[in-house]
């Protein structure tokens, strides 16, 4: 969970970053737009020969060294600012991104947030440098530390969206803080009535195996699943077996519909406030489905089990012997992750427009296979890139495959038609909600790109910013 967390909460770092706060001093304000005017954008391959390459990268190199100086002048220049405290800020942020995490810079990182959230006369200034300090204590563990950061950034946040991801921040903290679903413990009570009106809480199935499953009848991983659970309800129920649903739709004409036709009997929680159900928002759920087997004294015993898996281990909580069906598959387990000069891996898929697509059917091109999501602010914040270099190549070879891991619950397929339009994002996308391709693939964090040549191979993994665009530039110019 801590992970999943970690990455919405990365994703405030490309979207806050482009808001504008008002500055303490107009002058200081003008200058710096004048300042970054006058840096102007980082320069571009004139063309796609090996010399090209090499007086681009020497000329990028002294865009970057001119930046920082220009960036060191102003901030000596306007001390005391807050247009110098946003650049110290922005500074901070490179930091952060570039870490991976690293403790010694993370603590770096949030001694100068503290100090630019202390000094900063403008709210949102204030409340972004507590929201990325909180962000950065979070990756480090430090779940006291982050909670009051974020709780701080929530109560001084002129931003109604920048005070929801604090507040949600606090709340994942705490329970990483206090350890509320680890294996081990007992689940976070609830006591709501079920669709019949009768009350339905986790305790009053102590001494049962009890499983609690997040669902929805628009989830197509749920209703995957549901073969496998429903048997495992059939053989096991009469032997101490109960199942609590949590059912994540919106719509109680069509759950019923629903439970009426695939005739499941087990007790269902319903309030029809989508991914905002109560219980849902209590135990932290943010993609489904998701699982909380109990054991019979109450306690967390296994979480997200899938296929014949479930049934084992209730099977074994019971004292039961199990045989799996012949016909039973496992859930697929997080894949290998292909690293360069691996070959990329097979698939099968479908893009948003209705066409197949595979590596064989992209073999010929210089390709980008992008894992992201449009909540994920680093994905987000690495778009215009990835559209430099799919306008320079495109007619060259180049094409871009987005691999979207959105799920329902975020953005529907019409919202992420409509999010790739907005952007003129003119490469093929896969909506990913099952996840297979991700799992192959061994993805457990976004932005996750493979960048492959003209055979098939991988060359580089992970590219950002102007690398990106340059082992673009260099792959094309391979014959």
């Amino acid at each position: 969970m801590h992970r999943i967390w970690v990455l919405a909460t990365l994703m405030m770092l490309g979207v806050l970053a482009w808001s504008t706060p008002a500055f303490g001093q107009e002058g200081a304000q003008k200058e710096l737009k004048a300042m970054k005017a006058e840096l102007g954008a980082p320069p571009r391959p004139t063309a796609r020969t090996e010399e090209a390459i090499a007086e681009y990268r020497t000329a990028f190199e002294t865009w970057q060294a001119r930046r920082q100086e220009m960036y060191s002048a102003f901030i000596e220049k306007h001390e005391g600012t807050d247009a110098a405290r946003e650049l110290l800020l922005e500074q901070a942020m490179d930091k952060m991104r570039s870490s991976n995490g690293a403790p010694e810079v993370m603590q770096e990182t949030i001694s100068e947030l503290a100090e630019i959230g202390e000094a900063a006369q403008d709210k949102m200034l204030k409340a972004r440098a507590a929201y990325f300090r909180a962000s950065a204590h979070d990756q480090i563990e430090e779940w006291d530390k982050a909670i009051v950061a974020y709780e701080k950034a929530a109560a001084i946040s002129p931003d109604e969206e920048l005070a929801k991801y604090a507040k949600k921040g606090a709340y994942a903290a705490t329970i990483q803080r206090d350890g509320l679903l680890d294996i081990g413990k007992k689940p976070i009570a609830f006591e709501l009535p079920g669709i019949d009106g009768k009350p339905i809480s986790p305790a009053m199935y102590t001494g049962k195996v009890v499983l609690i499953d997040f669902w929805a009848t628009w989830c197509g991983p749920c209703i995957r699943e549901l073969p496998v659970v429903k048997e495992t309800y059939a053989k096991y129920h009469d032997k101490g077996f109960e199942i609590i649903g949590i059912s994540l739709d919106s719509d109680r004409s069509k759950l019923d519909a629903f439970l009426e036709r695939e005739k499941l009997p087990w007790v269902q929680f319903y309030d029809g406030k989508g991914w905002q159900n109560e219980v849902a928002e209590l135990y932290g759920i943010n993609s489904i489905p998701a699982t909380f087997l109990l054991n019979q004294k109450g306690e967390i015993f296994k979480t997200d089990l899938r296929g014949p898996d479930l049934m084992r281990e209730v099977a074994g909580l019971l004292g039961e012997e199990f045989e799996a069906d012949g016909d039973q598959e496992a859930e697929p387990e997080l894949g290998k992750r292909p690293v360069v000069g691996d070959m990329l891996p097979a698939f099968e898929a479908q893009t948003t427009g209705g066409d197949a697509v595979s590596p064989n059917s992209l073999k010929g091109k210089v390709v980008l296979v992008d894992f992201w999501a449009t909540w994920c602010g680093p994905c987000v914040a690495e778009l215009p890139h990835v559209k430099k270099a799919y306008a320079d190549f495109a007619d060259e070879g180049f094409t871009v495959l987005g691999i979207s891991l959105d799920k329902p619950r975020q953005i529907s397929l019409e919202k992420l038609n409509s999010f790739v339009e907005q952007r003129e994002l003119g490469w093929p996308m896969v909506y990913e909600t099952g996840m297979e391709i991700a799992m192959q693939y061994g993805i457990s964090s976004i932005p996750s790109t493979f960048l492959v040549d003209r055979t098939g191979k991988i060359r580089a993994t992970d590219l950002r910013g102007e690398q990106l665009i340059e082992k673009v530039a260099e792959l094309i110019a391979e014959q």
